[in-house]
C-alpha cells in the first residue's frame, strides 16, 4: 500500500519503518506503541496525509492514522525524570535508517 502511495507521490512511511529499537527494547516498545506501530503512517504534510487516506479508502485497504510531522509539538526541553530503574520511550528507540522510497 505505502509503495503504491510513494509511486503518486506521496511521501510517507508506516511508523515501524521510522524506529529501531534495541533487541533488549523490542517488546516494550511493541507494547508501548500497541496497534499503531503498523497501522499509522508517518508524513510531512496535512497535504500528504489527506492524499494518503483517500487513496487508501478508495482501495479498501483499511483504516489508517497519520501523524503529520509539521504539525506534532515540539518535544519538552527537559523532559521529566523516570523512576529508579526505568528508561524513558525515547532512549530506547533511535529513528531507522531506512529511505523513504
Amino acid at each position: 500500500a505505502v509503495s503504491g502511495l510513494r509511486g503518486r507521490g506521496v511521501e510517507c512511511r508506516f511508523l515501524c519503518e521510522c524506529l529501531c529499537a534495541p533487541e533488549e527494547h523490542r517488546t516494550a516498545v511493541h507494547a508501548a506503541l500497541g496497534g499503531c506501530i503498523s497501522s499509522t503512517l508517518v508524513v510531512p504534510t496535512r497535504r500528504e496525509a489527506l492524499a494518503a487516506v483517500e487513496e487508501i479508502r478508495q482501495r479498501r485497504l483499511g483504516v489508517v492514522s497519520c501523524l503529520v510531522l509539521s504539525e506534532l509539538p515540539e518535544p519538552p526541553a527537559s523532559p521529566p525524570r523516570p523512576p529508579a530503574g526505568c528508561e524513558p520511550l525515547l532512549r530506547c528507540v533511535t529513528p531507522s535508517s531506512r529511505e523513504t522510497a
